[in-house]
């Protein structure tokens, strides 16, 4: 699981129950690929995935509940291409 390093933007859709969620996420870029010698190295990247929050438990988000889902929770998470950022 690839943690959550910082929190950029969310935005929260009651009507539809989802939280889009921009995040610098570790281990989402290839940096080194593989060798006879040295494993693959990663480094973090601004990425961005989409949770079913329901609204029926809350009334919306907090920074707080965010972060602490985000730790507990295996997400997949999509990088942002240069020209999204």
């Amino acid at each position: 699981m690839s943690a959550v390093l910082e929190v950029y933007e969310w935005n929260y859709c009651s009507n539809s129950e989802t939280l889009y969620v921009e995040a610098e996420v570790e281990d989402s870029i290839l940096s080194s690929p593989q060798t006879l010698q040295d494993p693959e190295e990663w480094i973090p990247g601004r990425c961005w995935t989409t949770i079913f929050w329901p609204a029926d438990d809350f009334d919306a988000p907090s920074q707080e509940s965010l972060e602490a889902h985000l730790a507990g929770t295996e997400l997949r998470w999509t990088l942002l291409e240069p020209e999204e950022l």
